[in-house]
């Protein structure tokens, strides 16, 4: 009767230990399922715009899809719609990242044709390096925050026209336009003067 007990009591002891377990693998798997569905229709979706040539709305859905469920062979659609939408930085950013994620995956004719298509996209892309005195300002790119002086590379910047901006707490605000072509390289340098210090308010009349 005690070894009964016994059992009875370790079977008791297992389910009270693997139960939360159990669960919290059946709940983590669900998300997976659920994940899964859900970026096949955002892929689908995906496909669907860029067959109409609505290539922004393409775009995002595509990263929407790669977002809940990171397929290596999502990013060459995002490469593919990236290049239509004369993205060439962000296209070249994600073949490059198919490439690499998909390594010997992906048959020898598609990686030769990926590779052609990345020499073609970086032939729209200028680079551009930036310094600020003093150094730390925060840097805007067409009203995107790109970071903080000093960069360790230049800034890769799609062919067009740009906006600048270096800004820094306590001194003035500087703003430059420029022209990017295909592969050339632009340096800029700005200046961010200290703001006046205010005047002291007047001292009372005795």
């Amino acid at each position: 009767a005690s070894s009964m007990k016994t059992v009875a009591m370790v079977a008791i002891l297992f389910t009270f230990l693997i139960g939360p377990a159990w669960a919290a693998s059946h709940r983590a798997l669900a998300a997976d399922v659920d994940a899964k569905a859900a970026a096949r229709e955002h892929f689908q979706n995906g496909l669907a715009a860029f067959a109409d040539r609505r290539f922004a709305e393409a775009a995002d859905e595509f990263d929407q899809a790669y977002k809940l469920s990171p397929a290596f062979k999502l990013l060459y659609n995002i490469g593919l719609v990236n290049a239509a939408l004369g993205r060439s930085v962000e296209a070249v950013d994600a073949f490059e990242k198919y490439l690499k994620q998909g390594a010997s995956a992906i048959p020898p004719e598609r990686r030769r044709e990926v590779g052609e298509e990345i020499e073609k996209q970086r032939g729209r892309v200028g680079t551009v390096s930036i310094r600020t005195f003093p150094e730390a300002a925060e840097i805007r790119v067409d009203g995107s925050l790109a970071g903080k002086t000093p960069f360790a590379k230049p800034m890769p910047l799609n062919v067009g026209r740009h906006t600048i901006e270096a800004s820094l707490d306590g001194h003035s605000t500087q703003t430059r336009e420029i022209d990017v072509s295909g592969k050339s390289e632009i340096a800029i340098e700005m200046t961010l003067d200290a703001n006046a210090a205010p005047a002291p308010p007047p001292s009372p009349a005795p």
